[in-house]
């Protein structure tokens, strides 16, 4: 009996000796997948990450390629509108001793010798209005001055419409405008060469009343734009007694039209 508990208690301990192997080896095995899964994860989500960067690299990538574009057609749309107006400087200047020398000089010789500089310099002197254009040159045998308007001259049923304060200008008169009749006055206090006088301009119907009582109708109505009254220069002129047409007729008038530059020419001492 002894000899058999002595089995007995050595079988056990074998036992418990094999338990502690076995969960040995069970809690490595655990470490092992444990390991085995965090690695799976870590290699799992590097591959999202390296799939988002991708697709994050590819979207930038495209949104560059956008961006270079649209930068190249704006440089080319820059690039041709300064090529146009290099065109057109280069043209203008090339021809403006030509123009000045279409009027006719005996009638600067005839004025008197009292005359100042200034007004044997304005006997020569011309604005240029070119339709569809924010700006206007004025010309003279010094040299050209480019003025800036925040709206562009444009061509209404034959007519040149440029807005008032600047038709103004060129002829030199005043304007001044009154809201309660809706209506820009013109008065003619310098300009030596056309009549003086005052001309009150409808700007809903077109009807023109000068201070001598005499009425006139435009054949094209005033139009505001971005808050700017236009009205044809040729008709409030014709007003004051100016005369126009185009300038290859060989005549010197105070409005002249320009079919190729598609431009009109404001000479404000010429009747």
């Amino acid at each position: 009996i002894k000899e058999l508990e002595e089995k007995q208690k050595s079988s056990e301990e074998e036992i418990k000796k094999l338990k502690e192997e076995l969960d040995k080896k069970i809690e490595e095995a655990k470490k092992l997948i444990e390991e085995a899964n965090k690695k799976s994860k870590e290699e799992l989500e590097k591959q999202a990450k390296d799939e988002k960067d991708k697709n994050l690299n590819q979207d930038l990538s495209k949104k560059l390629d956008e961006l270079l574009k649209l930068q190249k057609e704006n440089k080319e749309k820059k690039e041709d509108k300064e090529s146009q107006d290099k065109k057109w400087d280069e043209i203008l200047k090339a021809d403006d001793k030509n123009i000045l020398n279409q009027f006719d000089l005996n009638k600067m010789k005839k004025q008197d010798e009292q005359q100042s500089k200034k007004q044997v310099k304005d006997e020569k002197e011309f604005a240029v209005f070119q339709v569809d254009k924010n700006f206007y040159n004025i010309i003279n045998k010094d040299g050209k001055t480019t003025v800036y308007m925040d709206v562009k001259t444009y061509v209404d049923q034959g007519r040149t419409m440029i807005p008032v304060r600047y038709i103004a200008y060129t002829l030199g008169f005043n304007v001044e405008y009154d809201n309660s009749t809706r209506e820009a006055i013109f008065s003619n206090k310098e300009n030596n060469i056309l009549a003086k006088k005052t001309l009150r301009l409808n700007i809903d119907t077109g009807v023109m009343k000068d201070s001598d009582g005499k009425v006139y109708n435009s054949d094209v109505k005033p139009v505001i734009i971005n808050g700017r009254i236009h009205a044809s220069i040729s008709n409030i002129a014709k007003a004051f007694g100016a005369s126009h047409g185009d300038i290859k007729d060989g005549k010197n008038q105070t409005i002249e039209w320009d079919n190729a530059r598609k431009a009109v020419y404001v000479f404000k001492n010429v009747k």
